[in-house]
């Protein structure tokens, strides 16, 4: 699975169990923030579980436009602390190209050989 960074970039998450990474987000971004957690529980229902605004407005007894709004904070917050730097277009190549590398090392063949009846006269 990737998510993709402030920079728009996809970034792949390690293959580890959904209770690791809530482990990293408790460690690493939520700690005892009862309001973060909220706003995290929303995030998952709406993206893990596809419930949409009236929904989790109900669940939680709010609007939607401020569920809405509590939506875009944490997805912000939450790219900001994982966010990396972008990476410089050469790489980012790489990762969505791996057999770029691969085509350039082939023997490229001349117009002749691809196009013998341009040549005939020859």
């Amino acid at each position: 699975m990737t998510v993709v960074n402030r920079y728009q970039q996809k970034v792949p998450l390690p293959r580890a169990g959904a209770q690791e990474l809530w482990s990293r987000v408790e460690q690493n971004f939520a700690r005892e923030d009862v309001q973060c957690w909220r706003y995290l529980a929303m995030f998952a229902l709406r993206e893990a579980c596809g419930w949409n605004l009236e929904q989790i407005g109900l669940a939680f007894g709010h609007h939607k436009g401020h569920v809405m709004r509590c939506l875009r904070q944490i997805k912000g917050e939450l790219q900001d602390r994982f966010a990396l730097e972008p990476l410089p277009p050469e790489v980012l190549d790489t990762f969505m190209n791996p057999d770029r590398d691969a085509e350039a090392s082939l023997p490229q063949t001349s117009d002749w050989q691809t196009h013998p009846h341009k040549n005939q006269d020859r």
